[in-house]
């Protein structure tokens, strides 16, 4: 295939803005905005942190290249010495309750207690229970979800698809949330394979269009052929052999390219399908006969050439009427977020009388200047530039029209008044700046809504807090039930635990989720969200009586909580005066190691300080006001370059007074005595550092002088060591890099920490695929293992944290949740599992019933399966005499557990569901 040209998001055609119009009631900062509303902000960020300062972009395909080249590492063997919790064993720790970002979901018609979910960055979930619990049926490999069906034909229904290749809304923009084609399961969503035709194998540019599939849909009324459908970037394809062949039937042609589409075939097999401005063939179009012809029934006042990302949305009852909701460019209807940006969308719907369905064979009404719009801080239809965007219509009331944007509306009327509009999800109705809340068991920001084939009032819903279901859809006001139990998905940023007291705290920063607390060591105990926003850095106080937590760009509270996370008290820390856009999209800062009132808080190219944030009052209500009570700028910490961004700070426990910071190009800096007075930095940057961006700085714990410094970017050395404070520095990554100079496939390293058990010192550092450890660090001949391979995985490590007390460490992933182990002496994190060692078993069925059958081909004496659930608690142990062992599961609660088969030289464990 031709090599098309790189694209960045930076770039996307659907330009526009985004969230909410704002008609202030009450006085807020004027910087104060809801959950993920300030996505380029976020994007540029991330392309900062990743991209290879030699070229300026992120590598392509290197998402699929870098999972590749860990494959190649050295893998944990995860034998223990004990079977007692908590000795070295991974547990994760949630959030039980709360979901990640999903786009796609799916109910089995012919059993619809199962269902199928894909998150954006957690894979495909199986759920047997009706969303009771849930099971990972994917690889962590597998991960940009887009959207899933069940083939609807009779003796077809054990066969699924899922498309892959989130275009807007990833980790990483551009290359690294390619997919990798169209997904398929033959045995009714257990297990996944790829399609290879939809497939580039090693995608390593983006040169198939089937890197970004926005959607799949089959032909249900034809018998004798299986028809399935593609809307994929510049393109619908459509393949008449289940997938083997495809062939482009609308798109291309133009200068530039649709990079949205859209298809969704009728129960009689008429096809629609849309693209976006761009493209030669933007617009919307009909076919009646399976593909073969088109017609362009794009109505006269809808500006296709100006159009960005267009939903489709069939009504079941009738499927002559059609909705067709779009992301638009001066047409449609204007809306006006808090900070004066303006939104276009537009609503149409179609109604096909006769012929092929142009001119007086249909019916076109403009629905546009009824998109809800109820005021206030989050009442009016936002589309995020196309990011959420979906129509439904009822199966048995064509009246009843569903749209989502940031918030999730419904008409009874079909859009065709702005009366009888009701708001049903997202952000809870009403609320206002700067306490919002959200929809009770739902979430903002909408990616689809599917209704129960039997039950046409039940719904389900799914957006970036996971999913949520309703008994009955027509009900005012709406209901949720959050369908989250077990859906392991959030997104974290940040993570903190009381570094001074044994106790079971773990605070964490999330995308769309807040900062959310836990304070019970139960995976199965919820979390509470104790800070709306996107969640930053936090940090506990010492026996977890006061908190520091934060929201996107800078903007830092102390807290105080009851001991279920709820909120007390708060003031808002952030200096006055500084410009939001200063700060970075999750910016960091630290309290004083040896003084917990004192603030250090970079604010992009300077870092402040807060002598006493103690004496900040606190307030019932969440304070929005910012101050410059005790706030002192050191102001030679400025940086003279624009571009150049403070990124990485850390106080030393061991030096008091002594403060490094690290910024977006690659220098560090030391400042003596930080804690009084205007100190003079020192620049210790190393002479081989990369032009990069440090993420984190780690003091080693006996010697301040004994530092590493991380770098995220690719294709550069990722950490540096120095043990004379600077003068010198040399790359410790080792095998994480594919070659000496640091280019190549390997990961995106993005914090380290150093864990003191019992005089030794273990190295764990986080990456962005997964977590390795090195119990010795000796230049570029450091050997890095990777941890907890069957729990933590594949996912992106972001930040962890570590108590000496207890030995406790929490990992935050994004994509996964949180976990948690205690490390003890006795635990060899360098103990690799042999190659031929690392697929020895297989189990069916998955989810199980009564009993679990086990194959094997593990050696060695002592052999035995041990069952644990996702807590770390032993529930059922076996001996194996022989190559295969049935386990008597039907004793054990419904939910996900770890199966480990282990001797005395080997082990193998993997997840599987109880139902």
């Amino acid at each position: 295939m031709h090599k098309i040209k790189y694209i960045s998001l930076f770039a996307v055609a659907v330009l526009g803005t985004f969230l909410f119009l704002m008609k202030k009631q009450v006085p807020v900062s004027d910087d104060i905005y809801g959950m993920d509303s300030q996505l380029p902000l976020r994007e540029k960020w991330l392309m900062k942190m990743l991209v290879d300062p030699a070229t300026g972009r992120v590598p392509d395909g290197i998402r699929q290249k870098e999972l590749a080249y860990s494959n190649t590492l050295p893998v944990a063997d995860e034998k223990y010495k004990t079977n007692a919790v908590g000795d070295g064993f991974w547990s994760s720790r949630g959030p039980w309750n709360i979901g990640g970002r999903t786009r796609a979901i799916g109910i089995d018609r012919t059993a619809e207690n199962i269902i199928l979910a894909g998150a954006a960055t957690g894979g495909i979930w199986r759920s047997t229970d009706n969303g009771g619990s849930w099971t990972l049926v994917t690889s962590t490999a597998i991960c940009n979800i887009t959207s899933i069906i069940q083939d609807p034909r009779a003796g077809k229904n054990n066969t699924w698809f899922a498309s892959t290749g989130e275009y807007y809304g990833g980790y990483v923009p551009g290359a690294n949330y390619l997919g990798n084609g169209l997904l398929k399961s033959t045995d009714n969503g257990i297990t996944w394979t790829v399609i290879s035709s939809t497939s580039s194998g090693t995608p390593q540019t983006f040169d198939n269009n089937f890197d970004f599939i926005h959607r799949v849909a089959v032909n249900k009324s034809i018998d004798t052929a299986d028809v399935i459908y593609l809307a994929a970037y510049d393109g619908v394809y459509r393949s008449l052999n289940g997938g083997a062949n495809w062939n482009k039937r609308r798109g291309g042609g133009g200068i530039s390219s649709s990079v949205w589409t859209d298809v969704a075939v009728t129960p009689s097999g008429i096809v629609y399908a849309t693209l976006s401005g761009g493209g030669g063939q933007a617009g919307i179009w009909r076919s009646s006969n399976n593909g073969v012809t088109w017609v362009n029934i794009t109505p006269a006042g809808f500006v296709a050439g100006s159009s960005g990302r267009i939903v489709i949305g069939i009504s079941p009852s009738d499927e002559n009427q059609v909705f067709f909701l779009a992301h638009a460019y001066n047409f449609g209807k204007l809306t006006v977020d808090f900070q004066g940006r303006e939104e276009w969308n537009a609503l149409w719907k179609y109604t096909y009388l006769s012929g092929d369905g142009t001119g007086a064979g249909a019916i076109w009404s403009d629905r546009s200047a009824n998109i809800p719009s109820f005021g206030g801080d989050f009442g009016d239809f936002i589309s995020q530039r196309g990011y959420c965007l979906d129509v439904q219509v009822h199966p048995k009331d064509t009246n009843v029209v569903f749209v989502g944007g940031t918030g999730l509306f419904r008409s009874a009327d079909g859009f065709s008044s702005s009366t009888k509009t009701s708001w049903v999800g997202g952000y809870a109705v009403n609320t206002q700046r700067p306490d919002f809340q959200i929809y009770p068991n739902q979430h903002p920001d909408q990616h689809g809504v599917i209704f129960y084939p039997s039950s046409p009032n039940r719904m389900i819903s799914v957006h970036d807090g996971g999913i949520s279901r309703t008994e009955n859809c027509l009900a005012q006001p709406l209901v949720w039930q959050s369908l989250n139990r077990g859906y392991l998905t959030t997104q974290f940023y940040s993570v903190a635990i009381d570094r001074q007291s044994s106790n079971d705290v773990i605070i964490g920063g999330l995308q769309d989720n807040g900062t959310l607390f836990t304070g019970v060591n139960n995976v199965l105990n919820n979390w509470e969200l104790s800070l709306t926003y996107d969640g930053g850095y936090c940090f506990v106080g010492a026996n977890a009586q006061e908190y520091y937590m934060a929201a996107q760009q800078g903007r830092v509270f102390r807290m105080k909580l009851d001991n279920t996370g709820k909120r007390i008290q708060s003031a808002r820390l952030d200096p006055s005066g500084i410009l939001r856009d200063d700060y970075e999209f999750i910016n960091p800062y630290t309290p004083d190691a040896n003084n917990w009132n004192i603030l250090y808080h970079p604010t992009g190219r300077a870092v402040w300080r807060n002598s006493d944030v103690s004496a900040i009052p606190l307030s019932t209500s969440l304070d929005t006001n910012r101050t410059l009570l005790n706030w002192q700028k050191l102001s030679n910490t400025q940086l003279t370059d624009s571009t150049e961004a403070i990124t990485a700070i850390t106080s030393a426990k061991n030096a008091i007074g002594t403060l490094y910071y690290g910024t977006s190009k690659g220098q560090l800096f030391k400042i003596n005595n930080a804690q009084t007075g205007d100190p003079m930095p020192s620049n210790i940057s190393g002479s081989n550092f990369p032009g990069g961006y440090i993420n984190c700085i780690t003091v080693d714990p006996d010697n301040a002088n004994k530092l590493y410094a991380v770098f995220t970017n690719y294709s550069v050395l990722s950490v540096f060591e120095t043990t004379d404070g600077g003068a010198t520095w040399v790359p410790v990554s080792g095998n994480l890099e594919q070659n000496a100079n640091g280019t190549g496939n390997g990961p995106s390293c993005r914090w380290m920490t150093i864990a003191r058990v019992n005089g030794q010192k273990l190295y764990f550092l986080g990456t962005s695929t997964g977590l390795y450890a090195a119990d010795s660090v000796v230049g570029m001949n450091t050997t890095w293992v990777k941890q907890s391979p069957s729990l933590i995985g594949s996912n992106i490590v972001t930040m962890m944290d570590y108590r000496e007390t207890d030995n406790r460490i929490a990992v935050a992933t994004f994509g996964a949740g949180m976990f948690n182990a205690r490390l003890n002496n006795k635990w060899n994190i360098t103990s690799v599992k042999k190659a031929e060692e690392r697929v020895t078993m297989q189990f069916y069925p998955n989810p199980c019933k009564d009993l679990l059958h086990i194959k094997h081909q593990m050696s060695g004496n002592n052999l035995r399966a041990l069952v644990y659930d996702l807590n770390g608690r032993l529930f059922l142990q076996v001996p194996v005499e022989n190559s295969s062992v049935d386990l008597p599961v039907k004793q054990l609660a419904k939910g996900n557990y770890v199966l480990i088969l282990r001797s005395e030289n080997a082990s193998d464990s993997r997840i599987f569901s109880k139902e």
